[in-house]
């Protein structure tokens, strides 16, 4: 249903230009391939200019996420405990 509906916006074939790493062999787009992807401009904490782009490794979200929640915990009065699931 999603390529339907992008190509009728987007006029494109995803099937065509969806990243490779995300069909991992499969040579048609499913939903699932389009659920799990990610986007963000939380990558590089440290950055003065933020880049919104895909996040290919789920697990360097995970450290920047840790590393964005280690500062808020330090500043703040009320700590907070996260958790991230997919």
């Amino acid at each position: 249903m999603e390529t339907s509906l992008t190509f009728g916006f987007f006029q494109v074939d995803l099937n065509k230009i969806l990243f490779p790493h995300v069909l991992a062999g499969a040579s048609v787009v499913e939903d699932e391939h389009l659920r799990s992807l990610c986007f963000g401009d939380y990558m590089h904490p440290e950055a003065d200019k933020k880049v919104y782009d895909e996040i290919p490794d789920v697990s360097l979200l995970t450290k920047a996420m840790e590393h964005y929640l280690k500062e808020y915990n330090v500043a703040s009065k009320a700590p907070m405990p996260l958790v991230m699931f997919r």
